[in-house]
């Protein structure tokens, strides 16, 4: 399975598996890493939906089509590998590449804010470890509400309070740009309304 997501974002793909064992099985599914360079780091980019697949006995030759659910979040730019394998104890074994490239952030829509009242914009730290954000805007008549602290934990969110004060004579579009080093800008595309 082949995934190309920007930094930031996610995706789901279906892998799709026949059962031929006449009786209800147990699956157990694992990913593992398939870099040998990093072997030993913890798999946070795939996911799979579930840990464990339950099959209902093949009623005929055909089998029984059976599904999971794999999500890529890269948390850098650039590709990461692993095997899924989902394993029965009758010793039947599925095993699919899966192949992910982490890409550059892209550009978020429009977000419409009213003039006077703060508009909250989610935004997450797609990296594996804490880092420091730093939030600008290419127009002054939009500013932050709230203060972004510090560090972000890996994973975690945060809700960036944009607000927009109206100036006569200026532009009401702009973005708002969030850095952080060694990476490509996070860009929010902005609309203030009176």
């Amino acid at each position: 399975m082949h995934f190309k997501v920007s930094l930031g974002s996610e995706l789901v793909q279906t892998f799709r598996f026949i059962h031929y064992v006449k009786a209800p099985t147990t699956y157990t599914v694992k990913l593992q890493r398939l870099s040998d360079s990093s072997k030993d780091s913890p798999l946070t980019e795939f996911k799979a939906e579930q840990t464990t697949i339950q099959a209902p006995a093949a009623e005929s030759n055909s089998g029984t089509e059976l599904s999971l659910g794999v999500k890529f979040e890269p948390n850098t730019i650039g590709e990461s590998r692993a095997i899924l394998a989902i394993t029965s104890s009758e010793g039947v074994e599925y095993s699919c590449l899966l192949y992910g490239h982490g890409v550059a952030p892209q550009p978020q829509p429009i977000t419409r804010i009213q003039a006077g009242k703060a508009s909250a914009i989610d935004f997450r730290n797609p990296l594996s470890e804490k880092a420091e954000f730093a939030v600008r805007f290419d127009n002054p008549c939009f500013s932050l509400a709230n203060k972004l602290a510090g560090l972000l934990d890996a994973g975690k969110s945060v809700q960036l309070q944009v607000k927009f004060d109206y100036s006569e004579g200026q532009s009401n579009t702009g973005r708002m740009i969030v850095t952080t080093k060694g990476f490509p800008a996070w860009v929010y595309y902005l609309h203030g309304e009176k």
